[in-house]
């Protein structure tokens, strides 16, 4: 779910524009829900568009671009964000009463606190009741949003309590596509790590910076070889 674009922005997320749009233009009217869960299939960009929203939250003008927010979120070190990931395999009770602590601070410098519950299926029973707290009563304009690959692991009183947003898979000829006018590659070479991702956009360009790292690797190794003939 990490393997995405390093473009900046909306941008940074590739053939969701449906799903964007919807989370754009509720920033636009002002009616941003106080949880949503971002749900579809594994490495299809839920997880990055979670950051690319969570930064226009965070931000003065609404809008990710050009700041210093979404750097700051993908990087997690934004003061008024809080990241929560399973520990293990599983999301504990404890890490949820942590995130509810900090979501009832003070926010330090935008006017809301958010937090990005990824993988939000991995909560235990016990970690998913202590979270409808926060869902039923959030505090101040907290927003919380929950990014999950299965969500029917998730009980029915937390995804009643969410804003759901779908994300769907990209085809075969999408990623492909993507590849050859967005990176570059050969249409060749573009349908060979299409076929070898199963349809996975993360994994094709997991299997691209693969390929680039090999390259640069091999384009070093021949540099080395003509400087020691010279």
């Amino acid at each position: 779910e990490r393997g995405a674009r390093s473009a900046a922005g909306w941008d940074s997320v590739y053939g969701q524009g449906e799903a964007l749009e919807s989370l754009r233009l509720s920033l636009g009217r002002g009616e941003t829900a106080h949880s949503y869960l971002f749900t579809g299939p594994r490495g299809v960009g839920k997880y990055a568009a979670a950051c690319v929203f969570a930064a226009a939250l965070l931000s003065p003008d609404g809008e990710p671009e050009g700041g210093e927010a979404l750097r700051r979120v993908r990087e997690g070190v934004h003061p008024d964000l809080v990241m929560l990931e399973p520990e293990g395999n599983s999301i504990r009770t404890s890490q949820v009463l942590e995130m509810q602590r900090e979501l009832n601070l003070k926010p330090v410098e935008a006017g809301r606190k958010v937090a990005v519950v990824n993988e939000a299926e991995a909560m235990n029973t016990e970690a998913a009741n202590t979270l409808l707290k926060t869902l039923e009563e959030p505090p101040g304009k907290a927003v919380l949003i929950l990014v999950s690959s299965s969500p029917e692991r998730l009980p029915d009183t937390v995804l009643s309590r969410c804003y759901q947003v779908r994300f769907r898979r990209l085809s075969p000829g999408e990623i492909r596509d993507y590849l050859v006018g967005e990176r570059g590659l050969g249409e060749e070479e573009a349908e060979r790590l299409t076929r070898l991702s199963g349809g996975i956009f993360s994994k094709a360009l997991s299997f691209l910076d693969d390929v680039e790292r090999l390259d640069r690797r091999r384009e070093s190794l021949e540099m080395a070889a003509r400087l020691r003939d010279a």
